[in-house]
């Protein structure tokens, strides 16, 4: 396996949970398998591959102490990142991790399929963004982010951002930076549209022609300039958009059993009716996205995340986030009888570069992990950490949501229990929540 880029990630002895990327096995220190070797991580070569699996065992008990992960060789710095997926899995499976990581490289450039191409991304600081320029730098890609304010040092410490990184002023309103951005560029991720930001509550209220004023009308208008400079520029391959779930299931004729995939749409008279704006938008600004491709010819595939969660690489907590960080810091005191479907936000930003890499990718793409009630999500929370509020309420029945298309290009997800749980400890490590004290060792 000299060929295979890993990681070698061991632990005390006990058990061995490890993959060996031909599909044989793997055995610990001591000499012995002393259980079947579970996959850790995708097929060999897969320079994006992780250890998406390690929040599945847990189930059946077992501890994870040794895991191999394919990983580019430009991409060592991501260990961080995989030191935090380990342990998650071991606390899930209700045990500690003692970490010793060493690199084996193996990687050439065939890991890096974005070496010599230039792609932009619109909201390079956000959430969603910051995590697809740095998968993006790792793939060796030459960035250029679109930033709308001056806080954006960590995209400036991402691997390769030094060599590869260019950050640049733009608002989607103004159309000759957005041209000037996109220039040159072999592909466009538009990923905060104009006015994502006053559309970023559901409950934005106000009279209907405010709300399409100030939000609706700039998404659309940003969109349509994404979409004529990338035609203009003669370079741009694919566009890459950035929609939402938003703008696919919120349709009150929708039968209970009837799956949720890609060819569903939102209800545009519900959701006036209802005032929930963002996926008023959300769908308004994709079909505007689809309208404006077909009329220039540009190549546009479309990915709708469910709600993100996980590590984030910004400084600041953003919607999205506050879904989790309310239930531990005692804003909220009791859960909605409501449902939500969740993705990791590493996925999220995976899903943006295969579909942009793999040349029959074509349409959009539901992004989603699992469907959760609020009960589910808080017991999860409350397992890790006990003071996360709770209280009985009459559950509503999840609905069906499919991400088969995704799974065809590769992508494998992330468990959501894994995904809340990371996003936990980003806000530990970002001083958000405290890190709770250690549990007394047991007297003899």
């Amino acid at each position: 396996m000299d060929h295979v880029p890993l990681y070698h990630i061991s632990g005390v002895p006990g058990r061995v949970l490890g993959t060996d990327i031909a599909g044989s096995t793997y055995t610990g220190a001591a000499g012995r398998l002393e259980m079947p070797v579970v996959a850790a991580a995708a097929v060999c070569g897969d320079p994006i591959a992780r250890t998406r699996d390690l929040g599945r065992p847990y189930h059946a008990g077992y501890t994870p102490l040794l895991v191999c992960y394919t990983t580019p060789r430009h991409a060592t710095n991501s260990r961080q990142s995989l030191t935090n997926t380990v342990t998650g899995a071991a606390r899930l499976a209700g045990g500690e991790l003692e970490i010793d990581m060493t690199v084996v490289d193996g990687g050439g450039d065939a890991a890096a399929p974005g070496l010599g191409k230039t792609v932009c991304v619109t909201g390079a600081g956000g959430y969603i963004g910051s995590w697809i320029v740095k998968l993006l730098l790792e793939r060796g890609y030459a960035v250029r982010g679109t930033v709308d304010d001056a806080k954006n040092a960590h995209l400036r410490a991402l691997p390769g951002a030094a060599e590869r990184l260019a950050l640049c002023r733009a608002d989607l309103l103004d159309f000759d930076a957005i041209r000037a951005a996109i220039a040159g560029c072999h592909g466009v991720f538009p990923h905060r549209l104009a006015g994502d930001r006053r559309s970023a509550s559901s409950s934005y209220g106000g009279a209907h022609m405010h709300v399409q004023e100030q939000m609706v009308e700039p998404a659309v208008r940003g969109t349509r300039h994404v979409i004529d400079a990338a035609a203009e520029s003669g370079t741009v391959r694919r566009v890459v958009l950035t929609s939402s779930i938003g703008a696919i299931a919120m349709d009150p004729n929708r039968a209970p059993d009837a799956v949720v995939d890609e060819s569903c749409w939102s209800d545009l008279d519900f959701c006036k009716n209802t005032k929930n704006w963002y996926c008023y938008g959300k769908a308004v600004a994709e079909k505007a996205a689809w309208e404006a491709a077909a009329e220039r010819g540009v190549d546009l595939v479309v990915v709708n995340p469910v709600l993100v969660q996980g590590p984030a690489l910004q400084p600041v907590v953003n919607a999205s986030l506050m879904h989790v960080l309310k239930y531990l810091n005692g804003s909220a005191k009791t859960y909605a009888n409501a449902v939500q479907a969740y993705v990791h936000v590493r996925d999220t930003a995976e899903a943006h570069v295969r579909v942009f890499e793999n040349p029959n990718a074509a349409g959009r793409y539901l992004c989603a992990d699992a469907v959760l009630h609020r009960e589910d999500v808080v017991r999860t929370l409350r397992k890790f950490f006990p003071e996360c509020s709770d209280e009985v309420n009459p559950r509503k029945e999840p609905y069906k949501i499919s991400n088969q298309r995704l799974r065809d290009l590769g992508l494998e997800f992330t468990p959501a229990a894994q995904a809340l749980y990371e996003t936990v400890i980003c806000f530990q490590e970002k001083g958000i929540l405290p890190v709770p004290a250690p549990s007394p060792s047991p007297q003899p």
